[in-house]
């Protein structure tokens, strides 16, 4: 089955093909290696504004798999940049950040990574620490770079364009 053209995978499924070894010389330590059908290395991202399903650039994770509705550990905030919100650590007032939890692909990084513009520096896929659900791999974000002192503090459930 598919849902808004991504395959849906339980979380049990993709646990039973993660590889939990050490990272090698190399190889990039955030990035969560599990084997599929096809043997390729997949990451888990955590997405929690315009790239979940039904926002504007949700067409983005077209053929990767959703795996279901998550939630960050206590500790960011999510500022209002615009037209898409901006992830910034926070342990000192920070909430827990609703969004969504996915399994991404090198190709499908890639595209995310232009998206999000971190070869210029907006923003930056660095690892999050998730409280639902609450897995042993490690789970990416992308956490805005700029200077956030003059935006709005949003909330904790990015629905501004839905």
């Amino acid at each position: 089955m598919t849902e808004s053209g991504s395959e849906q995978r339980s979380l049990a499924e993709i646990r039973r093909y993660s590889n939990p070894s050490l990272p090698q010389a190399g190889r990039d330590p955030l990035r969560v290696e599990t084997k599929t059908m096809h043997s390729e290395s997949r990451t888990l991202i955590f997405v929690y504004g315009t790239l979940k399903r039904g926002f504007c650039r949700s067409h983005h994770l077209a053929g990767q798999t959703f795996l279901e509705a998550a939630c960050t550990i206590p500790g960011y905030t999510m500022y209002d940049c615009g037209e898409y919100p901006g992830l910034v650590v926070n342990p000192t007032d920070g909430v827990c950040i609703q969004g969504e939890l996915w399994s991404v692909n090198g190709p499908g990084i890639a595209i995310l990574d232009e998206v999000e513009g971190v070869a210029e520096n907006w923003f930056s896929r660095q690892q999050i620490e998730l409280q639902h659900p609450a897995i042993p791999e490690t789970v990416q974000a992308y956490y805005f770079e700029g200077d956030v002192t003059r935006l709005p503090v949003y909330g904790d459930n990015w629905c501004k364009g839905f």
